[in-house]
């Protein structure tokens, strides 16, 4: 699709709308035809016929593609489209557990549409327990020392330790639960979901453990 529209626009030979847009001027687009126009949003807005449903953006998002999104932005695609599940590309960064996109995103001149601290602490405290897994494995890596610095102001807001309090506690009652209905019960799901509740328990003490170092008041209590 990106190939197209840049095809479309006449810069298949000449990239710099596509390597470096804040070079492009406003004269690049003003020859454009209304009809013209309106094919290139129709690309840009495609989605695909499957269960996902997705994007060009989406699409992109899933396949962690940085200059695809930017080009497709460029060209007017929605950043606060969703899959088939609802997902959005803030949830889908989060799912695919791909931390350097998801920073990529937060530093991004779009980044309040995307609202992606709120859609990574509503996936933290899901009853989901992959929704949850996946956001505790992401939060564990923004908690890292490398990123603390840069989160903390979006992560304290929301409360941070005490949803990760909140989940610690849900992921020990999953435990029992799981450990005493797999007595009369043994099957592939359990130990799938055993094996989510695990990582989720580690990741749960290793943001613990990472705070540590950046609020006085966690290294009090423990």
């Amino acid at each position: 699709v990106v190939e197209r529209i840049l095809t479309s626009l006449g810069s298949k030979s000449n990239r710099r709308t596509y390597e470096n847009e804040d070079n492009k001027s406003d004269d690049d687009d003003e020859h454009l035809s209304p009809l013209h126009r309106a094919h290139i949003q129709e690309m840009v807005e495609a989605i695909t016929y499957d269960y996902f449903r997705l994007t060009p953006i989406l699409a992109a998002t899933v396949g962690n593609a940085n200059r695809t999104i930017e080009c497709l932005i460029s060209h007017g695609a929605k950043v606060t489209c969703r899959d088939g599940d609802n997902h959005s590309m803030a949830a889908i960064a989060i799912f695919k557990q791909n931390v350097d996109l998801f920073l990529y995103f937060a530093k991004a001149s779009y980044a309040n549409e995307l609202d992606l601290w709120n859609t990574l602490m509503t996936m933290f405290t899901s009853k989901a327990i992959d929704e949850s897994a996946a956001a505790g494995h992401v939060l564990e890596q923004l908690t890292s020392s490398q990123n603390i610095s840069f989160v903390w102001p979006f992560i304290a807001n929301l409360h941070v330790i005490e949803k990760t309090i909140q989940v610690l506690v849900q992921v020990v009652n999953n435990n029992n639960h799981n450990h005493n209905h797999n007595h009369n019960n043994n099957n592939n799901n359990n130990n799938n979901n055993n094996l989510a509740n695990d990582s989720l328990l580690v990741s749960c003490l290793i943001i613990f453990y990472n705070l540590m170092y950046i609020d006085p008041n966690i290294r009090a209590v423990f």
